[in-house]
């Protein structure tokens, strides 16, 4: 999608036939059909609206860049990242999301970055986040959230050197709590 004003909307299904959803300008995209395609979406400026009963959930990986927003708070029931997806980047996130299957907030360049959400977060899949105690950033995160029930796994995997007894690091940060827990941690104890 490009262009610099008005909105785009997309009623009709994006199918099969499409490789990929790209939204690549500061002009909003509109999703409001249940499509099918199952490349990447990739949003790296502006904001893609899922509105209704809109979907996504054949695409492999849902990546939102630094500035750039991924808007789900006109779905009925939330956002769902399902088995077999992953949401990853470092831009903004409104609506409450369940992830079942990956959250992976970085930032390919550093491998450390921020995702920021406006509403509850869901863990039930694969919570992946790099550690570094070097960086200015030690550690990927997810903040602005309301409340987080964890869930499914968390792995970390330390980028930098090797971490020492009394490193801690935020990966989590929500204004109305946290419950739950991760079934497993890996590494138990992460190391260089």
């Amino acid at each position: 999608m490009g262009g610099t004003t008005g909105t785009a909307q997309i009623d009709a299904v994006v199918g099969p036939n499409v490789t990929n959803v790209l939204q690549n300008s500061s002009c909003p995209m509109n999703l409001t059909a249940t499509n099918t395609y199952a490349g990447p979406t990739t949003i790296s400026k502006g904001t893609l609206y899922l509105i209704g009963g809109a979907s996504i959930s054949n695409s492999t990986v849902i990546s939102v860049a630094s500035g750039a927003t991924f808007d789900v708070s006109g779905l009925t029931g939330g956002f769902v990242i399902a088995s077999g997806q992953t949401l990853n980047g470092s831009g903004s996130i409104n609506g409450a999301v369940t992830v079942g299957g990956t959250l992976a907030p970085t930032n390919s360049a550093a491998g450390i970055s921020t995702l920021t959400f406006t509403n509850d977060l869901t863990l039930a899949g694969a919570a992946l986040f790099a550690l570094n105690r070097t960086n200015t950033q030690t550690a990927s995160e997810a903040v602005g959230l309301g409340a987080v029930a964890f869930g499914g796994t968390l792995a970390l995997t330390n980028t930098g050197t090797e971490l020492q007894n009394g490193d801690s690091f935020t990966l989590f940060t929500a204004s109305s709590g946290f419950s739950g827990s991760f079934a497993g941690v890996t590494p138990v104890s992460p190391s260089a």
